[in-house]
């Protein structure tokens, strides 16, 4: 399948919060970028030992079918905001020095935490605008920041050679989460899940309301993580590095849209001619059967509730 992703993730939550209230744990979420799925030891990894990460996996749950997005700055608006990258216009990568970043109008996870009381602090990669100060880090809801506000820079030399598209190579990441005593130890997790999933599912765990202006897709995760439930999600978007470049989950099923680079904003960006793809990914996780032209009226209806998420979107850096 060639499963090389883009991102890694560990979520990890215990002892008593900074804000000193019982009940409200301590949140440290690591977001690694180039790793593949299949990297870590927990996930089969075999090339490179990974005790401390497999350690951590043993103590919780193992998300074996989590998205993002396919590179960074848009994976991370995901985790700021709660919000798909057709709703925050931040698809593609914020370049050093760009004239625009994260919408200021943005609500963002850490700005959210420390109503409950947090203390909050960045370390590494920020990559969602730096040209003026109210796109920096301490400016968007950070008490403390070390580490540097975009990308094009790492600490070891590498390959930057992820699949950085729309299908399950490129959006499907390697993925844990522990917190002893709420999520059982050796726990593994088939349901569907997707980074916009964590904004309100730290915030509830925080004790803060995620309703606000500006509506957040992600659904709260919490009952899938420690009780088993299903996943929250009819469907999951997958939006591409530009409008009109999109795929869509629902079930089993998986549509692919390949639109093109300026095509436009909302639903009419992935609306019309365009060449499509349909997997069952229960069937072919490796996406090479495409049953598009034997199963129209899946396609048809995939392409409607994709439409009808893209309802609403913005352009590239619009807000």
């Amino acid at each position: 399948m060639g499963m090389k992703m883009v991102f890694a993730l560990w979520v990890l939550l215990g002892g008593l919060a900074v804000a000193g209230e019982l009940g409200k744990p301590n949140i440290v979420y690591i977001l690694a970028d180039d790793m593949g799925y299949a990297d870590a030891g927990f996930l089969g990894g075999k090339e490179i030992k990974t005790p401390s990460m497999d350690a951590l996996a043993a103590k919780g749950a193992v998300l074996e079918s989590f998205y993002v997005q396919p590179v960074c700055s848009p994976t991370r608006a995901v985790l700021m905001t709660g919000r798909y990258a057709a709703h925050t216009g931040v698809y593609s990568v914020v370049r050093p020095g760009a004239s625009w970043g994260l919408p200021l109008e943005e609500r963002t996870l850490p700005q959210a935490l420390r109503e409950a009381g947090y203390q909050t602090a960045i370390s590494g990669k920020w990559h969602l605008g730096e040209f003026e100060a109210g796109y920096r880090p301490t400016s968007r809801g950070f008490d403390q920041q070390y580490g540097l506000w975009f990308g094009a820079f790492d600490y070891f030399t590498h390959m930057r050679d992820g699949i950085r598209d729309w299908h399950e190579g490129g959006v499907r990441v390697c993925a844990c989460v522990s917190w002893p005593g709420k999520i059982g130890a050796g726990t593994r997790i088939a349901e569907p899940l997707h980074g916009v999933d964590w904004y309100p599912t730290l915030l509830k765990i925080a004790g803060v309301s995620a309703e606000q202006e500006r509506a957040v897709d992600g659904r709260d995760i919490l009952p899938v993580l420690t009780e088993g439930a299903k996943s929250p999600h009819e469907v999951i978007l997958h939006c591409g590095m530009s409008p009109g470049v999109a795929a869509l989950r629902m079930g089993d099923w998986k549509l692919v849209v390949h639109g093109r680079a300026g095509a436009g904003a909302g639903k009419a960006a992935v609306k019309g001619k365009k060449k499509v793809e349909l997997f069952n990914l229960k069937e072919d996780l490796g996406e090479k059967k495409n049953l598009a032209a034997d199963k129209p009226e899946k396609v048809a209806e995939l392409r409607k509730r994709m439409e009808e998420a893209f309802e609403g979107a913005v352009g590239m850096g619009e807000r």
